[in-house]
């Protein structure tokens, strides 16, 4: 696995948005059906063009990958977009969860690609445990939802490595070592 893997369209996200946007990613906790996933992006493409911020419009862009990682990102152009604006976007993503019968994972739990290939979430306590197990490794895939920027996002991937992804901090040193 690379440092840059997962990307979508030839390794190029959200080509007409600058390095400086906003990036959210949010990790649904079921695989969506194909019509569930449509009825995602539909949600979210008719929120993106009436996405103001302070009276600016916000140019943005989605993806949703594997069924399960929505990525969205966002900016205003000369100028910031407002916390009101992010909690729009928040407020969209949990009605249409809340429609479809799904939930988004929080920021505690790991979302990581697991060895059937399949993107998975655990609880921190039952990641651990699949460490000690051996079914998680320094080479296992992990997601790190907390990025924000979209420099960062075209730099390292939507994935990296647990050995060098601030999740290994979760785990003994002798349970990650590749």
């Amino acid at each position: 696995m690379t440092e840059r893997s997962m990307y979508p369209k030839d390794d190029v996200m959200f080509s007409t948005l600058s390095d400086d946007a906003n990036v959210w990613l949010h990790a649904a906790n079921r695989s969506l059906l194909p019509e569930e996933a449509d009825r995602v992006l539909s949600h979210v493409k008719a929120f993106r063009s009436t996405w103001r911020s302070h009276g600016r419009l916000v140019v943005s862009d989605a993806e949703l990958i594997d069924d399960r990682l929505l990525v969205i990102a966002a900016e205003v152009p000369g100028g910031g977009l407002s916390g009101c604006g992010i909690d729009k976007s928040l407020h969209t993503l949990d009605a249409v969860a809340l429609e479809l019968n799904f939930a988004w994972v929080g920021g505690l739990d790991i979302v990581f690609r697991g060895a059937d290939g399949k993107i998975q979430t655990a609880s921190r306590s039952a990641f651990r445990g699949l460490s000690e197990s051996g079914a998680v490794d320094g080479q296992t895939p992990v997601v790190d939802l907390a990025v924000s920027r979209l420099d960062e996002l075209r730099r390292r991937g939507i994935e990296v490595p647990l050995a060098s992804s601030w999740h290994s901090r979760l785990l003994s040193s002798a349970s990650h070592q590749a």
